[in-house]
C-alpha cells in the first residue's frame, strides 16, 4: 500500500503503477472482453480465432513495428492457416480410408438406423 499511496517521491511508485496497469488493464480487461466474446461465437470460430493469435500477433508486428518475416515464419503461419481450415471444414468419416470406421463411427450408424420412423432405409 506505501508503495502506492506514499511519497510520490519514491522511485517504486511508477513501476507499481505499471504493474498495475498490467494486471488489471493489459491482462485482466482484455481476457474479460475476450471470453465475453468467444462466448458468442461457435466452438469452431472460437478454435480458429484462438489458434491464429499468434499469426495476426505477427502480421500486426510487421505492419506496425516493421518486423520482417523469414522463411520459416512463412511456413509456420502457412501450417497454422492450413489447420485451422482442416479443423473447420473436414469431418471425422473423410479420414476412414485411412483409419477405417471406429466403434463410435458404428454406433452412431446403428442409432440413426434404430431411430429411422416407418419403415425408412438409412443408408450409410
Amino acid at each position: 500500500p506505501q508503495l502506492f499511496f506514499g511519497d510520490s517521491s519514491s522511485s517504486l511508485q511508477p513501476v507499481a503503477l505499471c504493474i498495475l496497469w498490467t494486471g488489471l488493464v493489459s491482462t485482466g480487461l482484455s481476457l474479460f472482453l475476450e471470453m465475453s466474446a468467444l462466448a458468442r461465437v461457435s466452438s469452431a470460430e472460437a478454435s480458429v480465432l484462438l489458434a491464429t493469435e499468434p499469426m495476426w500477433a505477427a502480421v500486426f508486428a510487421s505492419l506496425w513495428l516493421g518486423e520482417t518475416f523469414g522463411v520459416n515464419d512463412v511456413m509456420g503461419g502457412t501450417l497454422m492457416i492450413l489447420a485451422c481450415l482442416a479443423n473447420t471444414s473436414l469431418k471425422p468419416s473423410d479420414f476412414e480410408f485411412l483409419f477405417g470406421r471406429t466403434e463410435e463411427d458404428e454406433e452412431e450408424a446403428n442409432t440413426k438406423n434404430n431411430n429411422s420412423e416407418d419403415g425408412d432405409v438409412l443408408f450409410v
